[in-house]
């Protein structure tokens, strides 16, 4: 309950941030569980985690509305899993807005801040945020908002 109060509070609070009418100040976000250049790094049951030295990594860059990451997702989710498992391999998702959707924003927001203040959560987190988004791709929801996504969480 504390996870989904603060998510939404943290939405609501970058949410402001886009309005042109804001008048408070950005803070900067302490990230944990991420790259220098905003990767999540993964593991075991799919937990947040460190870079694993010494490991091959594999960046996997996805954006919740894209239609052929939401389709790749689907399709190697229990290959991920394997090597998630197997620990023979670092994957690393690279959460992006490149369709410029407010659930590719907010969704990405909210991964980050999953990874950082619960990240033996965000394995399922990711895949509940993909499966909403097949469900949107199927045609049987919409995009969902701040709150559903803090549902989801």
């Amino acid at each position: 309950l504390v996870l989904v109060i603060s998510l939404v509070v943290i939405i609501k609070i970058v949410g402001a941030h886009k309005e042109e009418n804001y008048t408070g100040t950005a803070r900067a976000a302490e990230l944990q569980n991420v790259t220098a250049d905003y990767g999540i790094p993964f593991g075991k049951d799919g937990k947040a985690t460190a870079v694993q030295e010494g490991l091959p990594q594999v960046g996997i860059y996805a954006d919740y509305m894209c239609s052929h990451c939401t389709v790749l997702h689907h399709e190697a989710k229990e290959a991920y899993k394997e090597h998630e498992n197997a620990g023979d391999v670092q994957l690393i998702q690279h959460p992006v807005a490149i369709m410029r959707t407010e659930f590719s924003e907010l969704g990405a927001a909210a991964v980050f801040y999953v990874a950082t203040y619960a990240p033996d959560s965000f394995g399922d987190f990711n895949d509940a945020l993909f499966a909403k988004s097949y469900d949107i791709m199927s045609e049987k929801s919409e995009p969902p908002s701040a709150e559903e996504i803090a549902r989801i969480a």
